[in-house]
Order: C-alpha cells, then sequence, then structure tokens
C-alpha cells in the first residue's frame, strides 16, 4: 500500500510536466507527505513547470511509528497517512529549502461519534486548526530554527496567498486587507481541544506543551478574538 501510495504521488506529479510557467494557472498539490512526491516537486520546479505544494503541521510533526504507540489511537487516522522519520525530515528540508510554498492545516473537525472509535473504523482526519501554529512553531524551535522566522511565518501567510493567487492577503502593508494574528512567540500552553471553538474534541496533540501561540486576531482590520486572562474569547457583535 505504501509503495502504491508513492508511485500514485510520482505519477501525479510527473503528469504535470507540460503545463509550463505561462501557459495556464499552475497545479497545486496539497498535503504532500512524503519524500518521493517532495523530490518530484522540487524536480518540476526545477524545470520551469508552473507547480506549487503544501505541507500540514501532523506531517511535519508526527510520523507512524506514533500510530502503533498510541495504541492505534484514532487522533492519528489521516489521509494521507502519517509517513515515516524519514519522510518527516525531507518535508522540513523542503521547508528550508522553498519546495514547499505553504504549510495547510488540512483541519478535519470531526465530531467525537465519528472519530472516537476503533481505528478502522473511525474517520480519516486531524484537527489542529487552533494549535497548528503552535505545533509548527514548537517544532522549529526544538529543531533549532533551521531557518529564519520570517520565512516560517510566510509559509502561514504569503505564502498561501500567493498559491490561492490572493495578492491583498498575506502581507502587511498599505493597501492589502488587515486579516492580521498576533503571536506571542514566547508563551507555552498545553493543548486543550474541550477549549476549542471547533467542534472538534480530538487531536494527537491534546495534552503536549507547545510554545508560540496565537493572542489576537483581526478580520479586515477589526479585532474578532483575543486571549485574555488565560481564556479564549471571541469578539461576537
Amino acid at each position: 500500500m505504501r509503495s502504491a501510495e508513492r508511485t500514485k504521488g510520482r505519477a501525479e506529479v510527473g503528469r504535470a510536466d507540460s503545463r509550463r510557467e505561462g501557459d495556464r494557472p499552475g497545479k497545486g498539490y496539497g498535503r504532500s507527505s512524503s519524500s518521493d512526491a517532495l523530490e518530484a516537486v522540487r524536480r518540476a520546479k526545477g524545470d520551469g513547470i508552473n507547480i506549487t505544494c503544501d505541507v500540514t503541521p501532523h506531517h511535519l510533526t508526527l510520523d507512524e511509528s506514533l500510530i502503533e504507540k498510541s495504541g492505534y489511537n484514532a487522533a492519528y487516522k489521516v489521509n494521507p497517512p502519517l509517513r515515516s522519520e524519514r519522510d518527516l525530515e525531507a518535508l522540513w528540508e523542503g521547508l528550508a529549502d522553498g519546495t514547499v510554498d505553504a504549510i495547510a492545516t488540512d483541519h478535519a473537525p470531526y465530531h467525537l461519534d465519528e472519530k472516537d472509535l476503533p481505528f478502522q473504523e473511525a474517520a480519516s482526519g486531524i484537527a489542529s486548526l487552533e494549535c497548528a501554529v503552535a505545533v509548527v512553531f514548537d517544532a522549529w524551535l526544538k529543531r533549532g530554527k533551521p531557518f529564519g522566522i520570517e520565512r516560517l511565518l510566510r509559509l502561514f501567510t504569503a505564502g498561501p496567498a500567493s498559491v490561492l493567487r490572493k495578492s491583498d492577503l498575506g502581507r502587511i502593508e498599505e493597501g492589502s486587507i488587515a486579516d492580521i494574528t498576533a503571536l506571542d512567540i514566547g508563551r507555552e500552553r498545553r493543548v486543550e481541544a474541550k477549549r476549542w471553538e471547533s467542534k472538534a474534541r480530538i487531536t494527537p496533540w491534546e495534552g503536549s506543551a507547545l510554545c508560540g501561540w496565537p493572542v489576537m486576531t483581526m478580520r479586515e482590520g477589526k479585532v474578532i478574538w483575543v486571549d485574555g486572562d488565560g481564556g479564549l474569547h471571541a469578539e461576537r457583535d
């Protein structure tokens, strides 16, 4: 199964070979998770093919060994599945060298009755929207800051905006939409899914102490969420 998935990934990237820069809108490959797929994207970009790819927080920080170690906890069930440690390391190399254009959560907020089941019966998907930045930022810190913080932030902001061709998003400058998140990069907090706005209550990072959390969000220049007194709350009209 694992070999077949990788072969399929290489074939899909290979079919983009005729799509050169300037021909038509490029192909985007979401949830790139294996070293083979990422290398295919890297080669395609080197050949001038208009192609983008993104990776997820879970494929950057979790590997397949955790499935067995957890006793086949369905919190780790996702598609594409968690990969090897070698694949995980390759994704970080892709972040550093520019092969990866964006980090995207692929947030899957399944309700308990869909996810809190035996592994084979549970829905595939990992909930991470409300801890994604801290998950990746904390991993980046523990890896010794393998690339600049500007690059890391771009992967969450200007990178996705560029992939979506949204020139007025993902940057702080005159004329851009003021969709802004403020981070406290020194704040450490444990993941508690019960406090999330999302309906999801199961996540593989439950209880993990992570560093680097959002503390304020603005949408079109209006503050819509703040983290006050250690409690999360949304600003509502």
